[in-house]
């Protein structure tokens, strides 16, 4: 990719780069037959079930090959959406929704709806943060791309998704900053 000097070019091989991805974890990796995206009514479809039936797939499929450790999704708003164990049926994280009725109403009329992905110890973890802090256009994630080429094959749009580093480890000195997560927002909207 070093190679493609035109930013729109570089998006454009990332995009094909997680489409690949995504058939590949639909087709092969995926032990059991993933939940069908044709299933779901396009127009009747709560946002929460669509994405996590367009997420699920891959993320099972990235901790499976240990290209990541673990991943926890949270509301977009900060607020708690918590459920106890016995009524949860997320096979993302058991006891937790990142949707609730409100964010499917508010995706409805139109509102920008927002999610986010912690994704603990990825591989690349190491190498995003030294490219990022060169400014460049480049990131060798594709679990971002995968994501969003998985649920681009819905009704849902998806606005460009943003990336940030965690360290879970107060330091006094700011300039030592080790990374363990990253942190994907994605803001969902209407087509």
């Amino acid at each position: 990719l070093g190679v493609v000097e035109k930013s729109e070019e570089r998006l454009e091989v990332l995009r094909s780069a997680g489409e690949t991805i995504n058939k590949y974890i639909n087709t092969v990796a995926t032990p059991s037959p993933p939940t069908s995206l044709s299933s779901i009514p396009k127009n009747n479809a709560c946002l929460s079930t669509t994405v996590e039936s367009a997420f699920t797939p891959v993320l099972t499929a990235f901790v499976s090959s240990n290209l990541i450790e673990s991943y926890t999704l949270q509301s977009g708003d900060g607020l708690p959406r918590d459920l106890p164990p016995s009524t949860s049926s997320s096979p993302l994280t058991p006891n937790f929704k990142p949707f609730d009725i409100y964010d499917d109403e508010d995706y409805e009329v139109g509102r920008d709806v927002n999610m986010v992905l912690e994704v603990k110890k990825p591989a690349w973890l190491t190498s995003a943060f030294q490219i990022n802090g060169e400014n460049s256009l480049f990131s060798p994630s594709f679990l971002s791309p995968t994501l969003s080429s998985s649920i681009l094959s819905t009704d849902v749009s998806l606005r460009p998704v943003q990336s940030y580093f965690i360290d879970d480890t107060y330091r006094p000195n700011p300039t030592e900053f080790y990374p363990s997560s990253e942190i994907l927002q994605f803001t969902f909207y209407k087509k």
